[in-house]
């Protein structure tokens, strides 16, 4: 990383101990998955506006049946980190490893 070199990380790939790997995380890309900690239930997200970010654009309003990492570790005052997609589960989201049959 100190030779600048990208890297990008999806599910599973953020997911790392606190003590093996939480400090490099934030540091290389702003945030992570805690085991023991953070939290990963299926909810129905409504996401309805947006930043003003480059990734964002074109981006309208949707709403998605997922799991979604909740709780995440990020830096102090969110420092350095653009929110994209932000949502609050309901008071009881279903913590199944996969979504309910429609």
């Amino acid at each position: 990383m100190q030779q600048g070199v990208g890297l990008g990380c999806v599910h599973y790939a953020v997911e790392v101990p606190k003590d093996r790997g939480g400090a490099e995380w934030l540091s290389w890309i702003g945030g992570y998955f805690e085991t023991h900690w953070s939290v990963n239930p299926f909810w129905e997200a409504d996401f309805k506006a947006f930043p003003g970010h480059p990734v964002s654009r074109g981006l309208k309003p949707f709403k998605s049946n997922d799991e979604w990492y909740y709780h995440m570790r990020f830096p102090q005052d969110m420092k350095g980190v653009t929110p994209i997609l932000s949502a609050l589960p309901p008071p009881r989201p279903s913590t199944a490893r996969r979504p309910p049959q429609q």
